[in-house]
């Protein structure tokens, strides 16, 4: 079954866990509720339908770079994965091997900084878990056995599983990416996917790499339409994958955007600014 881009994703069905997408996702740690961060944020996300609960800078920033990431159809913040040990002694007692239900403790659980639904070239569901994790800290025994942990979990349930950490340039991207976002606001994507792909044809035919706003000027006067609506359809665009831009220039009004070519366009986690030719680390 294929799946298509939606905002929000309210057609996608339960992962292999059982866990939703969407309004009824619900983060088995909540940022300013159940967090014990100093540094927790909130925001509203369009693709997801509902708030993102970010534990500190790097898990905000890659969620900005996810949710303008055509790749991605949904992504969910603090994701609950029950341990092996567990999930098999639950399994036992759901196929009566057990007669009474098993305990299910915190510390059966672990919190999963974000868990990513994309799609294979085949159009089945695939699901890719990112930990964050510091330069600093990738260093030390506990978080080493901690994300080994993390990877066989997550490996035995189909999951894949990529370490990322925050840096000046996730940090600059993210900002970027945040910038095409507020532009799209108000806007239903949905409907106007059709307007969306025909600005992203005239970016990739018309564009002469002057300021962002000199060209969606001449742009909004050849589709007569105000500069607000075709900002928010540039938005759109980047969103759906029509318009591909290199996020590690500044997204700003007065700058240029540096233009990816579609066949060179890879996810966030493998690169932060989507070129291939950029280190995820970098």
């Amino acid at each position: 079954m294929m799946h298509d881009l939606e905002f929000p994703c309210v057609n996608l069905p339960d992962d292999p866990l059982g866990i939703p997408h969407g309004a009824d996702y619900v983060p088995v740690i909540q940022a300013g509720v159940n967090s014990t961060y100093t540094l927790d944020y909130l925001f509203n996300s369009r693709k997801n339908g509902r708030t993102c609960d970010c534990l500190g800078m790097g898990e905000k920033g890659m969620a900005c770079l996810l949710e303008i990431s055509p790749f991605v159809l949904a992504y969910r913040c603090q994701y609950p994965l029950l341990l092996q040990p567990a999930r098999v002694a639950l399994d036992e007692y759901v196929c009566g091997l057990r007669s009474e239900k098993p305990e299910i403790r915190r510390r059966d659980v672990l919190s999963l900084d974000i868990v990513v639904t994309a799609t294979t070239q085949g159009g089945q569901l695939d699901y890719t878990v990112l930990s964050h994790k510091t330069e600093h800290d990738r260093l030390k025994t506990k978080v080493k056995r901690r994300l080994a942990r993390e990877r066989r979990d997550s490996e035995i349930v189909g999951y894949n599983h990529v370490v990322f950490s925050r840096s000046r340039v996730l940090d600059e991207c993210g900002k970027s990416a945040r910038q095409i976002s507020l532009w799209g606001k108000g806007l239903d994507f949905n409907s106007e996917l059709a307007a969306a792909r025909d600005v992203g044809e005239f970016f990739y035919r018309e564009y002469d790499y002057g300021a962002l706003d000199v060209f969606l000027r001449k742009l909004a006067r050849r589709l007569n339409l105000g500069i607000d609506q075709t900002y928010k359809l540039f938005s759109a665009a980047v969103n759906f994958g029509f318009i591909y831009i290199d996020l590690s220039h500044p997204v700003r009004t007065a700058y240029p955007v540096c233009l990816i070519q579609p066949n060179e366009a890879v996810p966030p986690w493998i690169s932060y600014c989507g070129k291939v030719s950029s280190s995820l680390a970098a």
